[in-house]
C-alpha cells in the first residue's frame, strides 16, 4: 500500500474498497482509500510542509553486545555531509511495550525536523522488550529492569560512533515515561555515554511508583515479574 504507517482502517466485508489513516516521514496522519487496487491520499492537513525541506529518514539495524538485532530509525542532519560527525539525540520511547516506527516522529517532545535543520542527528531506538516483533521479543525486558534494555541504548550509540554519523562526546538521551527512566538511567549509571539528559515524566523511583501507581497490576504482569516485597534492595 505505498510507504506509510497506517494505523486505522474501515471498510464493509466483501467490498475491496476501503479508508485509511497512515503517516510518512513527510507528514502526519492523513485520510487515504484503497480502491481497485490504488491507493490515494484524500486530505492534506498541512499544506505547509510542503516548504520544509526533509531531512533523510530510515531504518537502521545493530547488534547489541550479546549478538542480538535490533532496529531503530535515525534521521539524518538536513544538510548531512557524509564523513563529517554530528551531534545527536537518542529519543527513547516509553512503554516499554511500544516501538517507534518509520513514519512521522515529530513530537512536542522530539521536534525531528527543528532539530535536523539545527544539524542534530537522531536515534529512535527500538530496544529489546520494545513491540512489533512478537510477543517472546516484547518479554525480553521483563524482570531486568535497566539491565540489557538500557545497554541496548548504549549499544545503539556506539554503532552510530562506528558508522561515522554521532559525535562519540556529543549524544544526548531524552525520552518520556520509561524513556524517562532510561534518560535518567543514562544521567546516572551510564553517564559517560552521554553529554546531557532530558527526562520528562520519568519514573525516578520504583519503590514509591508500585505504591501509588494505577498500573500495579500492569506492572507486575509486563515490566517487573515481581514484587517490591519480593526483592527490595533490587528495586
Amino acid at each position: 500500500l505505498g510507504e506509510a504507517i497506517f494505523t486505522s482502517l474501515d471498510g464493509e466485508a466483501g467490498k475491496s474498497e476501503f479508508v485509511l489513516t497512515g503517516h510518512r516521514p513527510s507528514h502526519p496522519s492523513e485520510a487515504f482509500k484503497y480502491s481497485n487496487g490504488r491507493l490515494e491520499r484524500l486530505t492534506d492537513s498541512n499544506p505547509w510542509l510542503a516548504e520544509i525541506d526533509m531531512p533523510r529518514q530510515e531504518t537502521m539495524t545493530y547488534k547489541a553486545r550479546d549478538g542480538l538485532k535490533l532496529e531503530g530509525i535515525v534521521v539524518y542532519p538536513t544538510n548531512y555531509e557524509e564523513g563529517k560527525t554530528y551531534p545527536t539525540m537518542m529519543v527513547i520511547h516509553g512503554g516499554p511495550e511500544s516501538h517507534y516506527s518509520n513514519g512521522w516522529l515529530d513530537r512536542y517532545a522530539s521536534p525531528v525536523k527543528h532539530a535536523a535543520a539545527k544539524g542534530y542527528a537522531l536515534f529512535f531506538p527500538n530496544y529489546r522488550g520494545s513491540t512489533g516483533r512478537g510477543v517472546e521479543f516484547s518479554k525480553l525486558g521483563q524482570n531486568d529492569y535497566a539491565g540489557k534494555e538500557f545497554d541496548d541504548i548504549v549499544d545503539a550509540k556506539k554503532h552510530l560512533v562506528e558508522i561515522g554519523l554521532a559525535d562519540e562526546s556529543r549524544v544526548g538521551i531524552t525520552g518520556g515515561s520509561y524513556g524517562g527512566y532510561a534518560s535518567a538511567w543514562g544521567a546516572t549509571a551510564q553517564t559517560e555515554h552521554f553529554a546531557a539528559s532530558v527526562m520528562f515524566v520519568g519514573i525516578s523511583d520504583n519503590l514509591s511508583k508500585f505504591g501509588t501507581t494505577d498500573i500495579a497490576k500492569e506492572m507486575h504482569a509486563v515490566h517487573a515479574r515481581s514484587y517490591p516485597w519480593d526483592k527490595w534492595e533490587w528495586y
